[in-house]
């Protein structure tokens, strides 16, 4: 609508582009005027937007496409475009329903950030109190003693199986193809080897064995994206790549760049 293909994060800060978020309920049985059973799924729009489809046929068009998408995808149906308005405000009875909206797609600028921002600082300040309060003024606590045993030195604890990383991941896109780069501070040429990537039409699957792991899931709802990447600065990418075409899997191919420590994925 706004002269674009597709909208990329620069884009939409920069005021140039833009996308039409879409809550998409779970299906509903209800009957048509027939009285024979009907499938109702309820697609949600900011109420902003109803004035501009009064008098913007296309836009109109456009949302109504959206939604069928939305449904589409979220739901694994193929739905046909023969498309029927009835003269009614909605089917059956609308019942109340709560979106969750991730902090991502609010600008930069906006108070929401600032305040979440406000209120992480405030938490960390208060766990840091509340981990001084339970320590004792003057006294120094005994670490408790360790069983004997018959290992010998060295190998009193078990082997740990490290913890895997989840690395930081941008990307970019020009006329031929989706760049995704991912962050991999320590990556080695051995990992090369034992590592393994698995590229399908909406997800994307990396594996580097006690180091790093990732997997984008472009199939789940903004919420879950949110739920997965809230605690890196990966949440906002992957919410926009969610936006994007499907991967070109019969094309797809892996960059390792061992000593910037990065991945280039290009799909």
């Amino acid at each position: 609508m706004s002269g674009e293909e597709d909208v990329d994060e620069e884009s939409l800060a920069s005021g140039r582009g833009w996308f039409v978020p879409v809550v998409v309920s779970e299906p509903r049985t209800d009957v048509d005027k027939a009285g024979k059973p009907s499938v109702i799924f309820d697609c949600i729009y900011n109420a902003s937007l109803k004035s501009r489809t009064l008098r913007d046929v296309s836009f109109k068009t456009f949302l109504i496409e959206l939604a069928l998408q939305r449904v589409e995808v979220q739901h694994n149906l193929s739905l046909s475009r023969q498309i029927g308005t009835p003269n009614i405000a909605s089917k059956g009875k609308l019942a109340p329903r709560t979106a969750l909206v991730p902090l991502a797609l609010f600008p930069i600028s906006h108070a929401l950030r600032a305040n979440a921002a406000a209120n992480q600082k405030k938490l960390i300040e208060e766990v840091n109190v509340a981990v001084e309060a339970t320590r004792a003024p003057s006294s120094r606590i005994a670490e408790p003693a360790k069983p004997k045993g018959i290992l010998k030195n060295g190998t009193e604890n078990p082997t740990q199986v490290p913890t895997q990383a989840t690395p930081k991941f941008e990307w970019t896109k020009d006329d031929r193809c989706i760049q995704i780069r991912l962050q991999m501070p320590g990556l080695a040429r051995d990992d090369i080897s034992s590592a393994t990537l698995d590229v399908e039409p909406r997800r994307i699957i990396l594996d580097v064995p006690a180091k790093y792991h990732l997997d984008v899931d472009l199939s789940m709802s903004d919420a879950q994206i949110v739920a997965t990447f809230g605690a890196t600065s990966s949440e906002g990418s992957a919410l926009m790549l969610k936006r994007q075409r499907d991967f070109d899997v019969d094309n797809a191919a892996a960059e390792w760049r061992v000593q910037e420590g990065v991945v280039l994925i290009t799909v």
